[in-house]
């Protein structure tokens, strides 16, 4: 790899700004901190157990973090396959201010990645995997301001 992913930098973006070191979010999460650094210098590519470990961490006691950090893998695997992220990039889809629906801003969202999921394997797996740590992060009533304010 040798370049820093997006997740890296989001990675090592939210270490600082939650005055956390690799070494205590390693102790958190269980995983090594050797393995966060190549993480993060974009050395190695986050298996799913150590992705689910570091994202769903109680080092960030914040769903916006996680979130955050899951997006950005997305944005890795999405460039991984070949694609540009300006074809498929949920930005540039025209937000409600523009005359479009929330909702219908949603449907085009989730219609671009089903599209993505049916036509390459391995980004299937990540959005199966991704949906059902989302699935976790809400049933553990996390997913919303509400719930951080709860939890």
């Amino acid at each position: 790899m040798n370049r820093q992913s997006h997740f890296g930098r989001a990675l090592a973006f939210h270490l600082q700004a939650h005055a956390m070191t690799q070494k205590d979010l390693a102790a958190r999460a269980g995983v090594r901190q050797s393995t966060i650094a190549r993480m993060i210098a974009g050395n190695r590519r986050p298996d799913v157990a150590s992705l689910e470990a570091i994202c769903s961490s109680p080092a960030w006691n914040d769903v916006r973090t996680e979130l955050a950090l899951l997006i950005e893998h997305l944005r890795d695997e999405i460039t991984r396959s070949g694609r540009f992220l300006r074809e498929i990039d949920l930005r540039a889809i025209p937000d409600g201010r523009r005359g479009h629906k929330p909702d219908e801003l949603l449907e085009r969202a989730c219609e671009l990645i089903c599209s993505e999921a049916t036509a390459h394997k391995e980004f299937r797996s990540f959005v199966i995997h991704l949906a059902s740590m989302v699935h976790d992060l809400k049933r553990r009533g996390r997913s919303s301001p509400e719930g951080d304010a709860a939890a």
